[in-house]
């Protein structure tokens, strides 16, 4: 019902969720999530000081959740499945600076790419996503380690930096 309110309700909502999105968790968050993000699932949890940008660009599924002190930049698409753990202060970028291979960095355009973390996945503490992975379903991903290539085996465990295959679960 919350999906197909107004312009005027997605202002108010993203209004509040300025003052109430990154101090607080709870209820109160994913309700006035659901007005702006593309989906959000039965029973997510989301964390206090949580940051993401580009919310409208974010889908999550049921019993999912967005852990505390979370840094998500949603500009080319975040998509979380169903029962996905992560862990705190886990960084996920769907964008990135474009350059050239000489002359200034500034003013260049963004590269959008979008991540997707399939079902019943879990996301180590302090992990870092970059734009364009896709982790397969049921991957367990070792703290702190940095994706940037995509994780196509199924319900296997990766680690490190950058992460590599470690074994099956």
């Amino acid at each position: 019902m919350m999906q197909k309110m107004g312009w005027a309700m997605k202002i108010i909502a993203k209004i509040l969720l300025k003052f109430v999105f990154y101090k607080f968790g709870g209820g109160v968050k994913v309700r006035l999530l659901r007005v702006i993000a593309r989906h959000v699932g039965k029973n997510v949890a989301f964390g206090a000081y949580a940051q993401i940008t580009h919310k409208e660009n974010l889908s999550i599924g049921d019993s999912s959740g967005i852990p505390i002190r979370a840094w998500f930049d949603a500009t080319g698409g975040i998509s979380i499945g169903c029962n996905v753990m992560i862990g705190h202060e886990t960084m996920i970028f769907s964008a990135n600076h474009g350059f050239n291979k000489s002359g200034p960095l500034t003013g260049l355009d963004s590269i959008c790419k979008e991540v997707i973390i399939h079902d019943n996945c879990w996301i180590g503490a302090r992990c870092i996503i970059l734009p364009g992975v896709e982790i397969a379903e049921g991957v367990i991903l070792g703290a702190g380690s940095v994706v940037a290539k995509s994780l196509t085996e199924k319900n296997s465990i990766y680690a490190g930096n950058p992460a590599i295959f470690k074994k099956n679960r």
